[in-house]
């Protein structure tokens, strides 16, 4: 086992975390940590995340880091691209024996008993099966998890030693991950926007975050646009549990229809965007205009709406909408 103190491992990586990124990096410094994060949207939640993968990974030897992504685009466009990236700098500077690979999820060590390794949670036999005395398990955008895998992530931690961290954007009170926060060997961080605190009246607390990354026009845009007592506002700013009353996906049913009859969609401005990078899947992102609701009705004639979904737009934003 190698020790790695956070500020060495800040100076090597050149990082910086801010209050509310520093405060989950402490939260799963102990063997044996469970780490639920619920986060608003930009506070550098994959940043975070990238840097506790690595730390891990470094500091014990032999050990095994697994990531989860609630998609398979988020995996390998989001988290793993920032995961590699500062692999390769630990690679230069004090690691040259990692191999990182370019395609594939997957940092090897020449050692069959320490590697890091990612994949999209769409296999319930994948989970299983990744035992080690210093197992870091880590489950991004969590509430895209299917409740039925939960079993699977928990039966990977087999040692006491063994660590979790789950980061998400809140989702259902009554569903995973939320419903968790109840089990005592779970800490449980919220991360909200500093202005948001600011303008309520709020100080930061053990448990409690603030980030400064969020910008004011994405705020003033998602008050404006969904108002203060929408769930969306409350789930994606103000990082709380509710239940949407609105369903955020297109049923099956529809995307299906999408990707068979993709011409029929054409035209349709910046009214629909699709995860392209991984079409069985069906994940879609959209912001419903009203004018093409009419397009998707249900069997009684009512007609479907839905609200963005919690991740972008796949690739550089704009360019798979249709």
């Amino acid at each position: 086992v190698q020790t790695c103190a956070l500020p060495i491992f800040k100076s090597a990586l050149n990082v910086d975390p801010d209050n509310a990124q520093a405060a989950i990096l402490r939260a799963t410094e102990p063997l044996g940590s469970r780490v639920l994060v619920e986060a608003c949207n930009g506070p550098g939640k994959t940043f975070t995340i990238a840097v506790a993968a690595l730390r891990h990974l470094e500091r014990y030897r032999p050990s095994i880091v697994v990531t989860m992504s609630g998609g398979f685009r988020q995996m390998k466009t989001q988290l793993w691209k920032e995961i590699r990236l500062k692999a390769s700098t630990l690679k230069n500077t004090r690691h040259p024996e990692w191999i990182i690979a370019p395609k594939s999820p997957r940092i090897e060590t020449g050692k069959d008993d320490w590697f890091m390794l990612g994949f999209a949670a769409d296999d319930v036999d994948t989970i299983e099966g990744w035992h080690s005395p210093h197992l870091l398990f880590i489950v991004d955008e969590a509430k895209a998890i299917k409740d039925e895998l939960w079993n699977g992530i928990d039966s990977t931690l087999t040692d006491d030693r063994n660590k979790l961290l789950i980061v998400t954007v809140p989702g259902s009170p009554n569903a995973e991950p939320h419903t968790r926060i109840h089990d005592n060997l779970i800490k449980h961080i919220r991360i909200i926007p500093r202005q948001v605190a600011n303008e309520q009246g709020i100080r930061e607390s053990e448990g409690l975050y603030f980030s400064d990354r969020i910008s004011n026009t994405w705020l003033e845009t998602y008050k404006t646009h969904y108002g203060l007592d929408s769930a969306i506002y409350k789930q994606r700013v103000l990082a709380l549990a509710v239940q949407a009353t609105e369903n955020p996906y297109f049923n099956d049913t529809i995307i299906k229809a999408m990707f068979s009859n993709w011409r029929e969609f054409k035209g349709m401005g910046d009214g629909l965007a699709i995860d392209w990078a991984q079409k069985k899947d069906f994940t879609v992102v959209t912001e419903w205009k009203s004018q093409f609701g009419k397009m998707f009705r249900n069997a009684q004639g009512d007609i479907l709406h839905t609200q963005k979904d919690y991740m972008k737009v796949v690739g550089e934003d704009r360019k798979s909408v249709v």
